[in-house]
């Protein structure tokens, strides 16, 4: 009973954060957190939870060209080459990571009305986190992964397309072999599509792993062990304190039902040739060290 309150008064406040209705406090404050991953990776999750657990103001995607007008002009993956010439684009940046970014309707989805702090969700600037992440330099980033086939299944189920890498693929380009540029140029239907896709996002996710700002979590990991990978989240951004409220949080986000019993789920939509081209595309991308795709599991090499 209670808990059906607790969720029913944070869908009346989400209403009111639609427009605008919140106070942030300490806005000079920097951010409390980058959270980075490809879509459908458990960003949208994570942030939620992140949001309920510290009191931190929930930016969604400001990156998404057709909801927020001040990067209507951006592309789905911009060119970090174009950003780091284009001083129109780096304004924008600018805009959206400082305090001043009031939001819209589709950024602003927290349930608080007041907050402290920001904490920004981003699955397009994958390509250019590095540009962001010297934007921040004072933020922690966490980058979360999953296995490749849960995060195609689910965007085929979605019916939404591959995403268009081609105005960054020229900068991406040189860090690349041969056959991995065949492959991209190549693929031969939308579950290697994107694999592709899925692929060159975490490989420049993964150029980072040697920065101590970037913690890298598997999705996977995150459902399986809450309790340790938010002990780590939490630490890592700062605000381990917070730990405290991990299991009244979880309660309220699965309603009851455990999310483990979903990691599979994708079994259900791709059939064994898909599997065994996501399998293939990974090793053409060496990134099959990180991900057991059979298993769905992340692997000991798997980046901490």
């Amino acid at each position: 009973m209670l808990a059906t309150i607790v969720i029913n008064w944070r869908k009346l406040i989400r209403r009111l954060n639609w427009r605008n209705w919140f106070v942030e406090l300490d806005r000079e404050q920097p951010a409390l957190a980058v959270l980075a991953g490809y879509t459908r990776s458990g960003t949208t999750y994570l942030g939620r939870m992140l949001s309920n657990l510290t009191g931190a103001r929930p930016i969604h995607e400001p990156l998404n060209p057709k909801e927020v007008g001040e990067v209507a002009f951006f592309s789905e993956r911009e060119s970090s080459s174009l950003i780091e010439n284009s001083e129109r684009h780096q304004k924008a940046l600018r805009l959206l990571f400082s305090p001043d970014f009031a939001g819209c309707k589709y950024t602003n989805n927290g349930n608080k009305l007041v907050y402290r702090q920001r904490l920004y969700k981003l699955v397009r600037a994958n390509h250019y986190i590095g540009y962001i992440s010297d934007l921040l330099p004072a933020t922690p980033f966490v980058v979360i992964i999953r296995n490749p086939c849960a995060c195609i299944s689910s965007r085929i189920r979605a019916g939404w397309p591959v995403p268009d890498h081609s105005q960054s693929i020229g900068d991406i380009a040189p860090l690349l072999s041969k056959e991995q540029l065949d492959l991209y140029y190549n693929a031969e239907n939308i579950v290697e599509r994107l694999a592709v896709s899925w692929c060159l996002d975490n490989f420049m996710l993964l150029k980072n792993v040697q920065n101590a700002r970037f913690l890298y979590v598997s999705y996977e990991s995150l459902v399986q062990n809450p309790l340790r990978e938010f002990s780590r989240i939490l630490e890592h951004i700062g605000r381990s304190g917070d730990l405290q409220r991990l299991e009244r949080e979880l309660e309220l986000e699965s309603g009851g039902e455990s999310a483990v019993s979903y990691l599979d789920k994708w079994k259900d939509s791709l059939g064994p040739r898909d599997i065994e081209r996501v399998k293939a595309t990974l090793r053409v991308f060496q990134l099959d060290v990180y991900y057991d795709v059979d298993a769905g599991m992340p692997t000991a090499d798997f980046p901490t």
